[in-house]
């Protein structure tokens, strides 16, 4: 006897992504967040996506309003002003929390394109198991085809990331671009964040503070909140960006500054 498909085990998914001139991407795969949408109403949860355009220059905006006319589960935010996919991603925790209630789970996802919304249950079944607090999803490679620097770069940087966060797996990106987690760390992380960003001013001056890595400084102070980290490996959905070298070392210096940071901060707060 078929007894219909179980409860998920939450109420409500807050998803954000940050996204800048990426509406045709976006728009060519917005099926998986429909379909995503229609698999967790069936499961009892409903969908709340925000997309955080960061002043698009392409028309994204027009695509976005279009989305919204035809899909409820959606809200859009529109910057003014270009201000980074560091600071997009600390204003989608700050909106997912804002509304986050009982048997709420928040979650972040790049608008690239390279991961497909369709994981979400079982990344949501795997926290609900009491498994870990956190999630996050990593494409591998072959999937996860850039140029070999570009690669080389993420997977070094990766292992150690992984390493901070205690992880018995590791990622194989660095700075992941899909996370997963209980709102009561995630809030934690966000109360600790300005205190980390005067400490690494003060430190290593302004740039110190990049516009990229934001992904990892959240997962990493979560984990120092309590939140216990745990890794999903996923294939790509789309095509993969393929950063220029000058693009990738820029990557790798903010990836540094943050690892550092953050390590001294640590010691800080002992």
């Amino acid at each position: 006897m078929n007894k219909g498909i179980s409860p998920i085990g939450i109420q409500r998914l807050l998803l954000f992504s940050p996204a800048h001139n990426a509406g045709t991407k976006v728009q060519e795969n917005f099926y998986a967040f429909e379909d995503l949408a229609v698999n967790l109403v069936s499961r009892g949860c409903d969908l709340t996506l925000l997309i955080i355009d960061d002043n698009s220059t392409d028309g994204s905006q027009e695509i976005y309003r279009q989305l919204t006319e035809e899909y409820n589960f959606l809200e859009v935010i529109c910057n003014q002003e270009n201000i980074g996919n560091a600071a997009n991603i600390l204003i989608g925790y700050a909106w997912a929390l804002e509304q986050a209630g009982k048997g709420a789970i928040i979650g972040c996802l790049d608008a690239d394109g390279e991961h497909n919304p369709a994981v979400f249950p079982r990344l949501i079944r795997t926290i609900v198991s009491g498994k870990c607090d956190h999630m996050i999803g990593t494409i591998v490679y072959p999937d996860h085809a850039t140029g070999y620097h570009d690669r080389h770069m993420m997977r070094s940087l990766a292992s150690f990331q992984s390493a901070m966060l205690d992880m018995k797996n590791p990622t194989y990106i660095q700075s992941s671009g899909l996370n997963l987690g209980r709102p009561e760390f995630l809030a934690k992380a966000l109360e600790m964040y300005p205190a980390y960003e005067r400490f690494a001013k003060e430190q290593y001056g302004e740039k110190s503070i990049p516009k990229w890595g934001m992904h990892f400084v959240i997962q990493f102070l979560a984990h120092l909140a309590g939140a216990k980290m745990d890794v999903a490996y996923l294939e790509c959905l789309g095509v993969p960006p393929n950063r220029t070298p000058q693009k990738t070392e820029l990557q790798a210096e903010a990836a540094f500054y943050h690892q550092k940071g953050l390590r001294e901060f640590t010691k800080q707060l002992a």
